[in-house]
């Protein structure tokens, strides 16, 4: 997707879905706390695949700015919510189990926190929230790290840049369906969110007209 789609696609959702629904601005932090979670969850994993005591403690320092990540968006629900965030219970699962895949791994890392990157400049470029900007701010000086250390790792790994392409692109496409799927599950609510907005701009003031014509009337008919 071209980088202006992308961030007008964003600045609809921070200005327009947002707006509309607070509880789908509080959806999108759990989403962002639990992915962001998940990562360091995902990359303590991996370390223990790694022999390289540098690049394991790497690893490990990534795992407790991804923990951070994930903490701060904690807090931004918390700060909205009527109720704590809970995080989700699930069953996770590697990404990639083979300590020979370890590679792909770091491909996956790379393709990923760019994504993530650039997702939350559009976020923060789009976002009203002093508190969110900031907060954005903080996690991307982390994230842009984090997308060099990954391109490092895989050259220390002797990767060819024709394998890393290869599978770079395999796995932007596979990001790209699952990101479509989701897309269309959210049209579908933003539809029927805006729909009901719509109806409510346009009923409620005609709704108020007939109110006041009916008391107009009530009062003349007692005069």
């Amino acid at each position: 997707m071209p980088t202006w789609l992308e961030a007008l696609r964003v600045k609809l959702l921070v200005r327009l879905a947002w707006g509309l629904s607070k509880s789908r601005y509080l959806d999108s932090l759990r989403l962002f706390s639990a992915t962001e979670a998940d990562s360091a969850w995902q990359l303590l994993y991996a370390a223990d695949k790694v022999d390289d005591p540098a690049q394991r403690a790497d690893l490990l320092g990534q795992v407790l700015e991804e923990t951070h990540h994930a903490e701060l968006f904690k807090g931004l629900y918390n700060e909205d919510s009527a109720s704590p965030l809970v995080p989700a219970k699930y069953e996770r699962e590697a990404l990639y189990w083979d300590k020979a895949e370890m590679w792909k791994f770091f491909i996956y890392c790379y393709v990923g926190e760019d994504a993530a990157a650039t997702r939350f400049t559009h976020i923060r470029d789009a976002a009203t929230d002093p508190r969110l900007i900031k907060t954005l701010d903080s996690i991307l000086a982390d994230e842009v790290g984090h997308v060099h250390g990954a391109r490092e790792f895989i050259n220390e790994l002797g990767i060819s840049e024709e394998q890393f392409q290869r599978e770079s692109g395999l796995i932007r496409w596979r990001r790209r369906w699952e990101a479509w799927l989701r897309t269309g599950r959210n049209v579908t609510d933003l539809a029927s969110t805006g729909f009901l907005s719509a109806v409510y701009w346009v009923l409620a003031p005609l709704g108020a007209g007939i109110a006041r014509r009916r008391r107009t009337a009530s009062s003349a008919g007692w005069s």
